[in-house]
């Protein structure tokens, strides 16, 4: 069920796992090298940037990209247009070569962001929708019980809430957008006038992040991420139900 990218009504948009070390300074001699070891095993990245503080390698599909520096690195896809496996398979491989090729030996974070879309007929049912998740009580906020009307009465745009204790940390932001392909560059206007229009969409995007320093030989990506999809399915979506709208 999480393979199909699809959970209840949200469809799993984007996939980003970050990690972040102390002193990795040996990055700034090794970067080519681990760019050409990344791009020798997936000949679909190139590299996109390259300065003393970051290197970044893009797949040149538009579905993933790899980042490094001194300091912290990711990997980040679009799983909409890249299965979860290939994903897989690029943590897999870049992050035991840049610890090695670094000699990182300890992780201070490790965070798990995944982006999923709800979507709708209309802007205003998207809007509706996260208006109604926060509100409860007959339509009003909780938090803001003691406020006046005035206030009560504004739509619900967006909000956040962040959860912690001394191992993991949550981070769980629901708000409105559009989704589609929007073209770059000069003179689009009429490719992009030939694609869909943007649908538009409910954004779940929830961060989950330890807060506690951890070897690297602890590190297991998948393991790692999947859980934390089991986790959203379980005990997050169930929650988003427009109660109050």
């Amino acid at each position: 069920m999480l393979e199909t990218a699809e959970i209840v009504s949200w469809l799993l948009q984007r996939e980003t796992l970050e990690v972040r070390y102390p002193k990795g300074y040996t990055y700034i001699d090794k970067t080519g090298l681990i760019a050409e070891e990344v791009c020798a095993r997936f000949p679909d990245f190139e590299l996109e940037e390259a300065n003393v503080g970051r290197t970044q390698l893009v797949n040149r599909k538009g579905a993933a990209d790899i980042h490094y520096g001194v300091n912290r690195a990711a990997v980040g896809a679009d799983i909409e247009f890249l299965s979860q496996r290939t994903y897989f398979e690029y943590c897999a491989f870049f992050f035991p070569a840049l610890f090695n090729e670094v000699g990182i030996k300890t992780l201070t974070r490790v965070g798990n962001r995944t982006v999923f879309h709800r979507k709708f007929d209309s802007v205003r049912d998207a809007r509706g929708f996260v208006n109604g998740v926060a509100r409860t009580n007959g339509g009003r906020v909780p938090i803001l019980s003691d406020v006046g009307e005035p206030i009560q009465e504004r739509q619900i745009t967006e909000f956040l809430l962040r959860f912690e204790d001394e191992k993991l940390g949550f981070l769980i932001r629901l708000l409105t957008g559009t989704s589609g392909v929007e073209l770059q560059g000069p003179h689009v206007e009429q490719f992009q006038a030939k694609l869909p229009p943007a649908t538009p969409v409910a954004i779940l995007d929830v961060d989950v992040y330890t807060a506690q320093t951890m070897a690297v030989e602890v590190l297991v990506p998948e393991e790692f991420v999947k859980s934390n999809l089991k986790m959203i399915e379980a005990r997050v979506i169930p929650l988003l139900k427009a109660t109050g709208a």
